[in-house]
């Protein structure tokens, strides 16, 4: 004779333990792994290559995802190769945002972008992929710069605040 009770029980610890298995995953993931994915789908939606040195997850509230010298190509009518490195950048999630896949807060490390038209008016940063996805979406982006001159280079940790629009030629 069997009990309500008992399969009641076994049904709970084995929903804890399939839940305790995946936070064990989801916490110990080797986040590098996904590096090669991440990059192909950014490569894809900005048409550049796009490359990733290496990813670090740190859960906790706010959620901080670091990657470490990311390298966006350039456009195909450019010289110079690359059109944007940032030696760290830290995007922040707060849980809403996290469910989004959209970050509250984007830190760049002493970012090194190259912005420059070609003799026919095209803007290296404009992205704008087959599907018609443009853009990105986030709250905001704090800079820790680098200011150079051709005489010298000096790194500041004061805040840069700037505005960036843009809007497609139609």
């Amino acid at each position: 004779m069997q009990f309500a009770g008992s399969r009641v029980r076994r049904y709970a610890v084995g929903t804890l333990g399939i839940l305790a298995v995946l936070v064990f995953l989801v916490a110990f993931f080797p986040w590098n792994w996904l590096r090669g994915p991440i990059a192909s789908i950014a490569s894809t939606r900005l048409q550049r290559t796009v490359a990733i040195g290496h990813i670090d997850v740190d859960w906790g509230l706010p959620t901080l995802v670091a990657v470490d010298d990311l390298t966006i190509g350039n456009a195909e009518w450019s010289k110079t190769p690359l059109m944007a490195t940032f030696p760290r950048t830290v995007f922040t999630f707060s849980i809403p945002s996290l469910l989004r896949m959209t970050p509250d807060i984007v830190q760049l490390t002493r970012p090194d972008v190259l912005l420059e038209r070609n003799a026919a008016g095209d803007a290296n940063w404009h992205f704008d992929d087959a599907a018609g996805h443009t853009g990105a979406a986030f709250g905001a982006i704090d800079v820790d710069a680098c200011v150079s001159s051709s005489n010298a280079r000096a790194c500041r940790a004061s805040p840069v605040s700037m505005a960036v629009a843009s809007s497609k030629a139609r």
